[in-house]
């Protein structure tokens, strides 16, 4: 049985960053030197070396950041998708069904990672722009915490219990929407 982690993105950028994100082509993950930094504290089956992340690609026809987020949306069961709110200037990525492999995570991080590069606003005072990992629907342990800045990302071992939170409070929502209608038995 299949027990994927959720993914939960949250990033602050004006609506014309957000933009020229979306149009810019997909990061491969051989674009980041720090994947083993993250890989290395993680337990999970098998091994992912250098060379698969150098060589990992993402599937075709997807050629835009704005086109994998609607092919990723559209393969998950539960996708939220991406959402940009243009009087707070926040973007939102929510998968409830993202993955259980790590080579999965290392390549949807490798194009999400990317929007550092567009970031042109500070982030939440009470909290990091960021993108969380972690099994929502089956508790447990975060596979990846990265915080995003402007021009960088990086992975963090320490999740601050407001990303936590305000992850676990929109998948609730999410949840317990679809209850009341009727999709989930």
């Amino acid at each position: 049985m299949s027990e994927p982690s959720s993914l939960y993105a949250r990033v602050r950028l004006t609506a014309s960053a957000f933009a020229a994100f979306q149009a810019s082509p997909l990061t491969l993950p051989g674009a980041y030197t720090d994947w083993h930094v993250w890989l290395d504290g993680q337990r999970y089956y098998g091994q992912i070396s250098d060379d698969q992340i150098a060589t990992a690609a993402h599937p075709e026809p997807a050629n835009t950041v704005g086109a994998y987020l609607a092919e990723t949306t559209a393969m998950g069961t539960f996708g939220l998708g991406s959402h940009y709110d243009p009087i707070t200037a926040t973007w939102l990525f929510r998968l409830i069904e993202c993955s259980e492999n790590y080579l999965d995570f290392v390549l949807i991080l490798s194009v999400l990672r990317a929007v550092a590069r567009y970031k042109d606003l500070p982030a939440d005072p009470t909290n990091d722009d960021f993108i969380l990992i972690y099994p929502f629907l089956w508790g447990g342990d975060a596979n990846a915490y990265v915080v995003i800045t402007p021009g960088t990302s990086y992975f963090s071992a320490t999740i601050p219990p407001t990303a936590s939170q305000e992850a676990d409070a929109s998948f609730t929502a999410l949840y317990e929407a679809l209850r009341a209608q009727g999709d989930l038995d």
